[in-house]
């Protein structure tokens, strides 16, 4: 999902970088789990784990907008607090819930749970915002992080992309 204007509005640089491609933590008996693949209407039947804090509320806004684009709505949720992944899959691996994440942020397996790609895929965009006009330092930081998303193929979805505060 874009934000447009985004860098006019803040007065910073934004430069696409990366789209995390979504998965949903599933308890190992569920049906789909054995799929490879969820739809996004299925998704959105389940009760859908989602994180109940400040910063969470945006993640929530965000992945509710992302779903009605897709013409379905969260209906059916369950709120959950902060807590390391192994200890927020436990409504996962029981079967009480299933929840959206992204596969960087869980570094080991978790019991009880697996991890499937949604039909059609969907991604988490990931940009970098920098200060503007930008010093020596940020002007390093955006060519070696835009040179990354280059070399290593991290857009898949979005076309690459830079906004200024003057466009």
């Amino acid at each position: 999902m874009e934000t447009p204007a985004a860098a006019r509005r803040h007065g910073v640089r934004v430069d696409t970088l990366k789209d995390e491609p979504l998965l949903v933590a599933l308890p190992e008996s569920h049906r789909f789990a054995g799929e490879g693949v969820i739809p996004v209407g299925a998704f959105a039947a389940e009760r859908i784990l989602l994180p109940r804090e400040p910063p969470g509320q945006q993640f929530n806004s965000w992945l509710r907008t992302l779903i009605r684009a897709h013409g379905f709505e969260l209906e059916r949720t369950m709120a959950t607090l902060s807590a390391p992944w192994d200890r927020r899959m436990l409504p996962i691996a029981s079967g009480e819930a299933v929840c959206v994440f992204v596969s960087e942020w869980v570094r080991e397996p978790i019991p009880g749970v697996t991890g499937v790609p949604f039909d059609p895929p969907l991604s988490f965009p990931v940009d970098l915002a920098s200060a503007w006009p930008p010093s020596e330092a940020v002007e390093a930081l955006v060519r070696v992080t835009c040179g990354l998303h280059d070399t290593e193929g991290w857009l898949t979805q979005r076309a690459v992309r830079t906004e200024l505060p003057r466009d």
